[in-house]
């Protein structure tokens, strides 16, 4: 069996470092790098890395297909993507000299509905192939914001489990499909909050304490029978949610910090492979924190190494909340 990852909005990452950014002038950038990408490609990258057999699928223009099939291949994921006619999208990453990022990112292409059909057919053909599933990132404009709530009564109609990284309306009705996991940051868990009220009455617009955390990843994920919510908080750390446990987890010490981009991909990927491997919430916890410390001290949206992330493991601190 194998892990499945789904990039329904694949990229091309063109990361620009420059000293700072001139806001209507002529910006010069002194280093390039591009990375093939995608929030479930990124999550592929990690899972390969931890030698895991890894299948990345999703929608994917003709013309970037080959390009996308190597660079990964290399890495050891197997693609099985879905070709559409419209090409990957470009998002621009503009890093200063003071660290900070700012992204421009494109739409991607408009998918057909009979492009839709033809991912769903093979879908569910390869879904007896995964026992875990990570559908993860943005959708394309002409795809539905039920794709994921479908896909995720596809994986579970073969006993898949599915860890859920999306936001917004694909979030709002994915949760009630039952994924295993979601794998929301904190702004993602609040946008839920604001657009379904009733699952938090007492929300006041901002999760600022561990309690509230919990307490509303506990809440949402109560709506669809999630068994795991898995936080992701920045520099705060992240947040593990069952119905009978909370714990926070980050990492001891300064992270040697080159990029955040991909960090909450690796994070997901952490948790699916924890799924896959049958750990605890502490295991599943510092697996994936770990995962996503390590990627934070790599460039781009490249996956930290199995050593690596050995090498972090120790370094993540557990506390029950």
């Amino acid at each position: 069996m194998e892990i499945i990852t789904v990039t329904l909005n694949p990229a091309v990452d063109k990361k620009l470092t420059l000293g700072e950014i001139a806001p209507g002038g002529t910006n010069r950038c002194v280093l390039e790098r591009v990375d093939f990408s995608g929030k479930g490609v990124n999550a592929a990258k990690t899972l390969a890395a931890l030698g895991l057999a890894c299948r990345a699928a999703g929608f994917m223009g003709k013309g970037d297909a080959a390009r996308f099939a190597e660079t990964l291949a290399a890495l050891g994921v197997f693609c099985d993507f879905t070709p559409i006619s419209g090409e990957v999208r470009t998002n621009i990453k503009l890093l200063e000299d003071s660290g900070r990022e700012t992204e421009i990112n494109e739409s991607g292409p408009v998918v057909k509905e009979a492009e839709i059909s033809a991912f769903h057919e093979n879908f569910a053909q390869s879904r007896g192939r995964g026992s875990v599933f990570v559908l993860s990132g943005s959708l394309p404009p002409g795809v539905p914001a039920r794709i994921y709530a479908e896909l995720i009564e596809t994986a579970r109609a073969s006993g898949g489990r599915v860890v859920l990284d999306a936001s917004g309306e694909a979030l709002n009705f994915g949760v009630l499909a039952a994924p295993y996991a979601i794998k929301p940051n904190v702004a993602e868990l609040e946008r839920f909050l604001r657009d379904n009220q009733a699952v938090l009455p007492s929300f006041d617009g901002e999760l600022k304490s561990d309690a509230r955390i919990k307490e509303a990843a506990r809440a949402v994920a109560g709506l669809g029978g999630v068994s795991l919510a898995a936080v992701s908080a920045g520099e705060r750390g992240a947040y593990f949610v069952t119905k009978e446990r909370a714990v926070k987890a980050r990492a001891a010490g300064r992270l040697d910090v080159k990029g955040t981009i991909g960090a909450g991909d690796a994070m997901a990927a952490g948790v699916a492979a924890a799924i896959f491997k049958g750990l605890d919430l502490d295991e599943t916890a510092r697996l994936a924190s770990a995962c996503a410390s390590a990627a934070v001290e790599r460039d781009g949206t490249s996956a930290g190494a199995a050593a690596e992330i050995e090498l972090m493991k120790p370094r993540i601190i557990l506390e029950e909340i």
